[in-house]
């Protein structure tokens, strides 16, 4: 959050919500969503498959103000609060309440083809500027190539936990690799 701010992209709010639809395949969860404000506060909500909920099936997300950048493909959408588009999404109404007036949703194109969202958000009007969609896209391709690493990453560790077992798995992928 603040290196986007460094770069001039005056946001108040960041949500990353990882899931299987977007590309995390992960033995116990099928979604994480990373929130992080400008206030410092950072919140991690976890979707467990022990508790049977699934990733956000496409209907859910249809109801989502990342349905046009998770199932149409867009690469870039903004919402602002007078926009007759803010009403239509119940979640930018509770974003609302919490003092945000402007929001952009965003597609991370990763390397092996899957599309991660991400959003901002703003509480003054006229922090995102007309070029933000701009100076945002260099920085969410650097982003894909960060976040594809930690989806192989905790593939790979899940693979060699389940393979070698989790003592094994820790030594061998912090490099203790040799014959007997």
């Amino acid at each position: 959050g603040r290196a986007l701010i460094s770069q001039g992209i005056l946001l108040d709010r960041i949500q990353l919500p990882l899931s299987q639809l977007f590309g995390l395949h992960h033995p116990f969860y099928v979604g994480i969503v990373t929130t992080w404000t400008v206030d410092g506060q950072r919140k991690v909500m976890f979707r467990d498959r022990v508790s049977g909920r699934k990733a956000p099936p496409k209907a859910v997300l249809a109801k989502s103000p990342y349905r046009k950048v998770a199932l149409e493909n867009a690469d870039f959408v903004r919402f602002e609060k007078y926009s007759p588009e803010w009403d239509e999404y119940p979640r930018l109404k509770e974003l609302e309440e919490e003092g945000y007036v402007d929001y952009i949703a965003a597609s991370i194109l990763l390397p092996d083809g899957a599309r991660q969202v991400v959003s901002l958000a703003t509480k003054k009007r006229g922090h995102f500027s007309q070029d933000t969609e701009a100076k945002l896209r260099p920085l969410l391709e650097a982003a894909a190539a960060a976040l594809f690493a930690v989806y192989q990453n905790q593939s790979l560790r899940e693979i060699a936990t389940a393979y070698i077992g989790p003592i094994t798995a820790r030594r061998v992928l912090n490099g203790q690799i040799g014959l007997g």
